[in-house]
C-alpha cells in the first residue's frame, strides 16, 4: 500500500516510547493476534504464500509474558493507539542444539549473556511503512547491560518459512549463524527455524 509524502511525514513523526501499563501492553497482544497464523489454513497454498510473503506469529500471548522483570517492550503510538512494538529479552544464552555456519559466530553466541528478540509486531493497517524499522533501529537505545554484545532472533524456517521476517532480519543487519533440528513446537510436528544474530554497536 503506497503512502502519501503527507502521511510519510507524520509517521516520521511518531516517537519509539517503552510501553508501560496494561491497556498499552493488550493492544500489543491484539496487534500480535492479528498476525498470528491460521493453523486451519495452513493447507491452503495460497494463504500460505500470503503469510510467508507479509510474516506471521506462530504462539499467542498473554499480559504476563509481557511484565517479565528486566524485559524491554518498546512501541510506537498514535494518539493512545499502540500501532506497532518490539519485546526483547536479556538471555543467559542460546544453548538449544544448533548447526552453526562458522565456528567463531558459535564462541560469541552459544552459552554467552545477549539479549533475545522475542517479537516484533505491526498493525495491519500500518504494515509496509517503515515502523519495524524505526523499532529496530531504536532498541539498541534501551539496552542497560553493554556486556551484552549480541541481538539474537529466531524465525521460522519450516514448514513454512517466515521469508518476510527472514528479509527484515537481514535488510536490518542481522546474519544468519544457525539452523536449528527439525522439533516438535505448537501445533507443528516439524518445526524448524533460523537462528540470526546482529553486533551491537
Amino acid at each position: 500500500m503506497a503512502i502519501s509524502k503527507k502521511e510519510s511525514t507524520n509517521l516520521e513523526k511518531l516517537k519509539v516510547i517503552e510501553i508501560l501499563n496494561d491497556f498499552d501492553r493488550q493492544q500489543i497482544i491484539n496487534i500480535s493476534n492479528e498476525n498470528l497464523l491460521d493453523f486451519s489454513k495452513i493447507k491452503n497454498k495460497d494463504y500460505i504464500e500470503e503469510i510467508s510473503k507479509n510474516g506471521f506469529l506462530i504462539a499467542p500471548h498473554i499480559l504476563e509474558d509481557l511484565k517479565k522483570d528486566g524485559d524491554i517492550l518498546l512501541g510506537i503510538k498514535e494518539g493512545d493507539q499502540v500501532i506497532a512494538y518490539i519485546w526483547a529479552s536479556p538471555t543467559d544464552g542460546i544453548n538449544k542444539e544448533y548447526t552453526w555456519s562458522n565456528p567463531q559466530i558459535k564462541e560469541k553466541i552459544f552459552g554467552k549473556k545477549n539479549y533475545y528478540l522475542n517479537q516484533i509486531g505491526v498493525s495491519k493497517s500500518h504494515q509496509h511503512q517503515g515502523l519495524g524499522g524505526k523499532l529496530i533501529n531504536s532498541l539498541p537505545l534501551w539496552f542497560t547491560d553493554k556486556t551484552r554484545k549480541y541481538i539474537v532472533a529466531s524465525i521460522a524456517y519450516g514448514p513454512i518459512k517466515n521469508q518476510a521476517s527472514i528479509g527484515f532480519n537481514q535488510k536490518h543487519g542481522f546474519e544468519q549463524v544457525a539452523i536449528s533440528p527439525i522439533v516438535k513446537f505448537h501445533q507443528f510436528e516439524n518445526y524448524q527455524s533460523l537462528l540470526f544474530a546482529k553486533k551491537i554497536n
